[in-house]
Parts: C-alpha cells; sequence; structure tokens
C-alpha cells in the first residue's frame, strides 16, 4: 500500500480478490478496431472500483457505500474508444448475491442520474426489455455539439454490469450496445 511519502508498507497478509469479474467485462475482441484506454487492469476492491469509475468524491463515497451495503466482492473496468468520436466503458461487478445485484443495480441508475450528468445535459430512464432486470439511461446534450451518451446497466445472477457509451447523440447505437453486453453475459 502507498503513503503519502510513497513509501510501501508492509501488510500482514495478502488480499484475496476474486479475480472473476475481468471475465465479464468488454475485452479487446469485442472491440478490434478500438483503442484500449488501458482502465485499471485486474480485480478491485470496492475503494479502488469507485474512485476509478466515478469523477467527484461524492460519488465515489455514494458507490463505495450502496455497492459495500449490496454485497461487493470484486469489480473490473474496461475503456476504449472508437473513430474518436465514440467512448465505451465497461463495468462487471460481482456482488455477493442475486438480492444483492438488484439492490446495487437500483443504487447505479440514482448514481448516474445524480452525478453523471454534464452540466446541462437532460436524461431518461427506462427498463430494457431485452434483458430481464435492466435499465437504459439516455443522456441528452443541454446544447448542440456537446456529447450525449446511453448507459445500459443490467444484473444477471449475481452480477451488475454497466455498458456506457459517449459519442454525438446519432452516433450512439442502442441495438450495437445491446449486442455487446450479450456477448458479454454469454462468457459468465
Amino acid at each position: 500500500m502507498l503513503v503519502g511519502t510513497g513509501a510501501l508498507v508492509p501488510t500482514s497478509s495478502a488480499l484475496a480478490i476474486d479475480e472473476a469479474p475481468i471475465l465479464h467485462v468488454v475485452r479487446v475482441d469485442d472491440l478490434p478496431t478500438a483503442e484500449n484506454l488501458e482502465a485499471a487492469s485486474g480485480s478491485l476492491e470496492v475503494a479502488y472500483f469507485a474512485a476509478d469509475n466515478n469523477s467527484s468524491g461524492s460519488a465515489t463515497s455514494a458507490e463505495r457505500r450502496f455497492l459495500t451495503h449490496a454485497g461487493f466482492r470484486a469489480a473490473a473496468i474496461s475503456e476504449f474508444e472508437l473513430n474518436r468520436s465514440e467512448h465505451v466503458k465497461s463495468t462487471a461487478i460481482e456482488l455477493r448475491s442475486p438480492s444483492g445485484a438488484s439492490h446495487a443495480l437500483a443504487g447505479e441508475v440514482s448514481l448516474s442520474l445524480r452525478s453523471q450528468l454534464p452540466s446541462g445535459a437532460h436524461a431518461t430512464a427506462k427498463p430494457d426489455h431485452v434483458f430481464a432486470h435492466a435499465v437504459l439511461l439516455t443522456f441528452r446534450p443541454g446544447h448542440s455539439g456537446w456529447e450525449g451518451g446511453l448507459e445500459l446497466i443490467a444484473s444477471q445472477g449475481s452480477y451488475l454490469y454497466e455498458l456506457e457509451a459517449t459519442a454525438k447523440p446519432d452516433e450512439v447505437s442502442r441495438a450495437t450496445l445491446e449486442a455487446l453486453l450479450k456477448g458479454v453475459m454469454a462468457r459468465a
């Protein structure tokens, strides 16, 4: 562990984190023409995941709290850039139970609507009928020329999946996002 001085602090025991979530995020093989943005690799514990997944301290704290309460076990993140105009972020969170994944789904939707909107943007959240437990969030830019996007959040078993695509609104395809998530879930 790093301390403010940059020195390594010895630990008394190894930290065991389940590495299964790594199989549940979008990989280079899923988007062969994309540039890998090298998100944090490997399985992450809740504090690191929440910090990497959010841009504000308050959103990081909120996500860490509700994921811990929902039974967080481990998570993984991957990010890609397509055609210099579209950004795709994939997360997979392993929880202790399917009910924990359902609770985390509600928390992620609420957090996305509260803290991930650009200034002036408008968002809608609707069930996505392609998946049994999923919500599709649509972000519309508040000003012309700004990026919008889609975020598909779904739970399956004890996993919570998020796929977020940001781009100019006419370049984000719901069907493409759904197909990508189906492929990731099929690997499970």
